[in-house]
């Protein structure tokens, strides 16, 4: 059930006045039935691993904080770890991983032992596995502490907005406000709208018609020159960016149409002057996770320089690996890990956001950033490695289409003009350009928009 389907549409509708309007139980209960019957769009029987998860770590979570046995903490926090981390590996990277020991195996026997499962990918499996267990581990850090109510807890594993794509949200965070009620006015219903609006047009508008060139191009890289490959990186670029920061914008606003607020998960990474920034701004929600559950726990910047820099490569390789079960992202991860850990080795500081020395230093990270997206973006490494070589062969422009840079231009405009400026509090505080921001973005989706275009990318991860 994507956002922009009339199928949301009626169930946002339906269950809009309860959750907003009715008792806290009442309200719960609607966000709860919601959420599973937008999961179940996707998938009947799935929905039972968001039970399943559910009532693991509500569980978990209950009997680590009555107990301080640092022993039996240990355990119960394996348990989580054990259940989350099992049924990701299981649905997602056992046929990866039996793949490549099969590759091995056949260097030196001919023989593939182990066979492979047709299994499908749960949707938004790495979201809501990773939001599960930063409820675990943060209870055995004792840094929170658990809710008493099942389905205050399902509610926040299962919440329908950011469910299947994020961002990933801390208990700390949605928890107390699914406790203590909504927080409802006008001043939340016209953010909401405008957000979703915004979002609306950068998926349908922006994405979904540079995803017709990028499949293009990416399909078959000899038929293009390498300026039109070029072209093809950059829009795909600006593609997964609106794609994704656009769910987020609509994840965002259909929260804060309900009375609760999602933390920001996009801050122009496009403007990063450094990769160390761009990961500070891009995908928020997973670098935070990463830093604080991953990174730190391996030792941090604590310690000799060698370890700090293995923990930065072990961190953006299974931050590469989390997107998908293919050497590509693993690749796409080591990548940016080598650049973070070069950036680390010369002391480059992050520079102020004004000055030529800013916008150079941006330019270039911008431009490696969009090298790094072909391994993203391929399926495999010989189709990377055919992308890049063919950016050297030639300067031909007639396959690409005026649309494209159109789009991109667009996107860029708007983002500096939102970035440079409280551009979105302005127009809250004009009624009348309000009203006119919003149809004007309809009318867009409704013309420009390729409403047949297809789910979100990050659906797959």
């Amino acid at each position: 059930m994507l956002f922009h389907s009339i199928e949301f549409v009626l169930l946002f509708l339906i269950v809009w006045w309860p959750a907003v309007f009715g008792n806290s139980l009442v309200r719960r209960i609607a966000l709860l039935l919601a959420s599973y019957i937008f999961y179940m769009w996707f998938s009947v029987p799935l929905v039972g691993l968001l039970v399943f998860s559910s009532v693991l770590d509500f569980l978990v979570g209950r009997w680590m904080y009555q107990t301080d046995d640092p022993a039996r903490r240990r355990i119960f926090l394996l348990m989580s770890l054990t259940g989350n981390l099992g049924m990701l590996f299981l649905f997602k990277y056992f046929n990866f991983f039996t793949g490549t020991l099969n590759s091995l195996s056949q260097v030196f026997t001919d023989q593939a032992p182990i066979p492979h499962y047709d299994i499908i990918l749960p949707m938004g499996i790495s979201f809501y596995t990773f939001q599960t267990l930063s409820y675990t581990i943060d209870i055995y850090r004792k840094q929170l502490k658990p809710t008493n109510s099942l389905l205050t807890f399902a509610l926040y594993v299962a919440f329908f907005p950011q469910l299947v794509a994020g961002p990933i949200v801390r208990a700390r965070d949605l928890i107390p406000q699914l406790v203590r009620g909504v927080k409802f006015g006008p001043n939340q219903l016209r953010y909401g709208l405008g957000l979703f609006v915004f979002g609306l047009v950068k998926k349908t508008v922006i994405a979904d018609n540079l995803a017709v060139y990028v499949d293009q191009v990416f399909a078959n890289p000899a038929a293009y020159s390498g300026f039109e490959v070029l072209v093809g990186v950059y829009a795909f670029a600006f593609q997964i960016y609106c794609d994704f920061s656009g769910y987020t914008d609509m994840a965002r606003g259909v929260a804060f149409l309900l009375g609760y607020d999602i933390k920001l998960n996009f801050n122009f990474p496009y403007f990063a002057s450094s990769v160390r920034e761009f990961w500070r701004r891009w995908h928020i929600s997973l670098s935070t996770w990463l830093r604080d559950y991953l990174y730190i726990p391996l030792g941090g910047n604590r310690g000799a320089r060698a370890n700090h820099l293995r923990n930065i490569m072990i961190t953006m390789l299974l931050g590469g690996l989390w997107h998908g079960a293919n050497w590509t992202f693993v690749i796409w991860g080591g990548i940016h890990g080598i650049w973070i850990v070069i950036e680390h080795l010369r002391r480059r500081a992050i520079v102020q956001p004004t000055g030529w020395p800013y916008v150079i230093r941006a330019v270039l990270t911008f431009h490696g950033v969009c090298l790094t997206w072909i391994f993203f973006r391929a399926q495999s490494l010989s189709e990377a490695l055919q992308m890049i070589r063919q950016l050297t062969a030639g300067f031909d422009v007639t396959h690409i289409p005026v649309s494209v840079g159109v789009y991109i231009l667009l996107m860029l405009a708007a983002d500096v003009i939102y970035a440079k400026t409280s551009f979105s509090q302005f127009i809250l505080r004009q009624p009348l350009l309000y009203w006119i921001f919003i149809f004007s973005g309809i009318f867009t989706y409704m013309i420009f928009g390729n409403i047949a275009g297809g789910d979100f990318v990050y659906f797959q991860f």
